[in-house]
């Protein structure tokens, strides 16, 4: 059986994670949060297994995806400095 989410928190520190319950309810929450709580050693795994739903009460996620805030845009500025400005290929 496959485990989920072995990354460990202080890897994705500025990150947030995305969600989902089975009962439909979804949030984010900080990664830095969550590291306050219960350290940065701990896996993302370990972290979902021990998230419970502020709607429905269960500890039931359904999916999860760890996000970047800035997204695509932060990452493309980012990617469109580091290339060299003339290119004679």
């Amino acid at each position: 059986m496959l485990k989920r989410g072995g990354t460990k928190l202080q890897v994705i520190d500025q990150h947030k994670l995305y969600v989902m319950c089975n009962c439909g309810h979804a949030d984010s929450v900080w990664v830095a949060v969550i590291i306050k709580k219960l350290g940065d050693q701990v896996t993302v795994g370990f972290a979902i297994d021990k998230m419970r739903c502020s709607r429905c009460g269960m500890k039931n996620v359904k999916e999860y995806r760890i996000t970047y805030p800035g997204g695509s845009a932060d990452a493309m500025r980012s990617a469109d400095q580091s290339r060299p400005r003339e290119y004679d290929g």
